[in-house]
């Protein structure tokens, strides 16, 4: 019966390998320790992705809201000043179109403001600072109106920001329509 020698070259490899998980534990909790001070100061939650939706949805609702009765207002007061006649692809039809389009939608606008000239949602200020006759335009029986809106939505210490360019188009013919 022979003695049988021990593996020694197991042990050492055994030995390496709790060394250098050591190492790495160390390595990595030093790392995560120095850099967490370069964190940003506010974390952006995507749980909150329902509130920014809704808040868009509703923005949209409103704004949609305001074209339609500007245009059903404008076109009214265009045909009853340049005649039911007037060609409406004419330049001086599109351009008293786009100035008193401009004009009723920021009135339409104004009526979702409280008593102290706030708005009920603040974030329609930006519509009416926006609304200018360069970014109207009427082509094709629309009129286009295009807008870049920010939505902003802290809760909790959390803030959620949300941009997006929204293009809102309108039938003329269709709104001289929903006024009858």
């Amino acid at each position: 019966m022979g003695v049988r020698k021990m593996n020694k070259g197991g042990d050492i490899a055994v030995t390496l390998l709790v060394v250098m998980a050591i190492v790495t534990a160390g390595a990595a909790s030093f790392i995560f320790l120095t850099s967490s001070s370069k964190l940003l100061g506010k974390v952006y939650d995507s749980r909150q992705l329902d509130n920014v939706y809704a808040e868009e949805e509703k923005l949209d609702f409103y704004i949609s809201e305001v074209m339609n009765a500007a245009v059903s207002k404008t076109l009214n007061e265009v045909i009853q000043e340049k005649g039911a006649e007037i060609d409406r692809e004419s330049e001086e039809f599109k351009e008293s179109f786009k100035e008193k389009f401009v004009s009723n939608f920021l009135e339409e606008l104004n009526k979702y403001k409280n008593e102290d000239g706030s708005f009920e949602d603040p974030e329609l200020l930006q519509f009416e600072q926006q609304m200018k006759i360069e970014n109207v335009q009427v082509e094709n029986g629309k009129v286009i109106s295009s807008f870049d809106i920010l939505i902003k939505i802290e809760e909790d210490e959390i803030l959620s920001v949300y941009t997006y360019i929204k293009t809102f188009e309108k039938e003329i013919e269709q709104g001289a329509q929903e006024k009858v």
